[in-house]
């Protein structure tokens, strides 16, 4: 017996699961700002985007993740998965030692997303049926970023889910779950219209992760370039 009110589009992929913890970047480990960070909304499409510092060629061993990325169970950026990645927020210290909330500088986003620098990230979930490839995305630069990180995984997750995926989620419990994910996603829409359009199309991929809120990508034994995506 499945859940009801459940709506589906027609593609599918593939299966892969399990994560162990990672080391992540100090802020020591980044370059210092040249200076004060200027706020600047997140490009999906990764236009005009300057070049990095990523160039070839990758170096072996263990690899660390940026500290933006890395798996915390308080995490450096405010990042709900249901809304685009311009709403990310980070909280930094003012000049008058108080606490505020402002987006993530292109600074930071162009910054690679790993030491050393990789071509390409594959990020994993439990009970996910796809790998999300992460490929570096400026033609002039050799390595992921922050940036295409957080663009990646925003676009990919709001895929839609086929019938045949979601029947294949290992219990009916987990099909539940799947199902308030879904419905709490678009319930939420004020906008009547607007909810009713978000329903129509059905479960999405962000929906498989059962949570909202990212918590940051941790390691795996799968590799040094797969990572795993936690959610609460």
């Amino acid at each position: 017996m499945t859940p009801k009110h459940v709506h589906f589009s027609e593609t599918n992929l593939v299966y892969s699961p399990l994560p162990t913890p990672s080391p992540t970047f100090s802020e020591e480990s980044l370059p210092s700002s040249p200076g004060p960070e200027t706020p600047s909304p997140l490009n999906p499409y990764h236009s005009s985007l300057p070049t990095t510092d990523c160039e070839p060629p990758f170096t072996t061993g263990p690899v660390r993740i940026h500290h933006i990325l890395g798996f915390d169970e308080n995490p450096p950026i405010e990042y709900n998965l249901n809304l685009h990645p311009s709403f990310i927020t980070t909280t930094t210290s003012t000049t008058s030692s108080t606490l505020s909330q402002r987006p993530l500088s292109s600074f930071v986003l162009l910054q690679p997303a790993t030491i050393p620098p990789l071509p390409s990230l594959n990020l994993i979930a439990d009970r996910f049926p796809w790998t999300i490839t992460i490929h570096a995305s400026a033609s002039r630069d050799s390595c992921v970023t922050v940036q295409d990180v957080l663009c990646t995984l925003h676009s990919t997750l709001r895929l839609p889910v086929t019938a045949a995926e979601f029947d294949n989620l290992p219990s009916l419990d987990d099909m539940i779950r799947v199902n308030e994910a879904y419905e709490n996603r678009f319930g939420v829409i004020a906008d009547s219209t607007a909810r009713a359009e978000e329903e129509i199309k059905g479960v999405k991929r962000v929906d498989f992760l059962m949570g909202r809120k990212f918590l940051g990508l941790s390691s795996t034994t799968f590799g040094q370039d797969f990572w795993f995506i936690n959610v609460l």
